[in-house]
């Protein structure tokens, strides 16, 4: 998983590899520690294999 800041929004995001083994994937993962949760959303990947989740800005990559 590589990290890094989001200039537009000044927050810190994730990058993560998804395999299509764990489809179909949501956010935020199984190990999220419970402070860190917001509410479950499954993400949408773009014909690129890139989704973003829509609360937290983390990005995924199919891989």
């Amino acid at each position: 998983m590589n990290n890094s800041i989001d200039d537009t929004q000044h927050k810190f995001v994730s990058h993560s590899v998804v395999s299509e083994g764990e489809l179909p994937f949501h956010c935020p993962p199984k190990d999220t520690q419970k402070w860190n949760m917001h509410p479950k959303v499954y993400i949408q990947f773009d014909k690129k294999g890139k989704g973003t989740c829509p609360y937290c800005g983390s990005r995924y990559e199919l891989g």
